[in-house]
């Protein structure tokens, strides 16, 4: 499902967040496109990892929407700024891929589609990937994780 841009407003009034939020909630695994001018953009990275973090943690798929000439020694760079601000050091395998989405004037019109393309020898397109995946394993994984999160916080207390 695709959510509402929740970084419509700012200085955390955001008008779109509060619909964006119930989506994310519900959703078990979350591909979250970005551009050049948000991919260090606290406001926006802090709201998606309470999504992805805040009670067990939900695995992500990026996109990096970007202008044909980043290199994909860039395009890693600012994808592991994302995965940093969304995962901390934890990420280990909660990312799934990182992919990139050329910027084309056509897509936003409608005039044409976005073409995904895997990066660091995924084979395996984003399509590819999110079929390939079991949805009862995703769904058991989540789980676990949720649980064993509400354990460590009752612990806590």
């Amino acid at each position: 499902m695709d959510t509402p841009d929740f970084d419509t407003g700012a200085k955390g009034d955001y008008q779109n967040r509060e619909m964006a939020e119930r989506a994310l909630r519900a959703a078990d695994v979350l591909v979250y496109i970005f551009t050049n001018a948000n991919y260090n953009n606290r406001d926006d990275t802090d709201f998606i990892e309470r999504m992805l973090t805040a009670v067990g943690m939900r695995n992500c798929f990026l996109v990096y929407r970007v202008d044909p000439d980043f290199t994909d020694a860039e395009i890693r760079e600012h994808a592991g700024t994302v995965v940093r601000h969304l995962y901390g050091d934890g990420a280990g395998d909660h990312v799934l891929g990182v992919f990139r989405a050329l910027e084309d004037n056509r897509v936003a019109s409608g005039q044409k589609p976005m073409i995904i393309d895997a990066m660091d020898g995924h084979a395996a397109g984003l399509l590819d990937a999110l079929t390939e995946m079991n949805p009862r394993q995703v769904r058991g994984q989540l789980h676990r994780s949720n649980f064993s999160a509400v354990v460590a916080q009752a612990d806590t207390f």
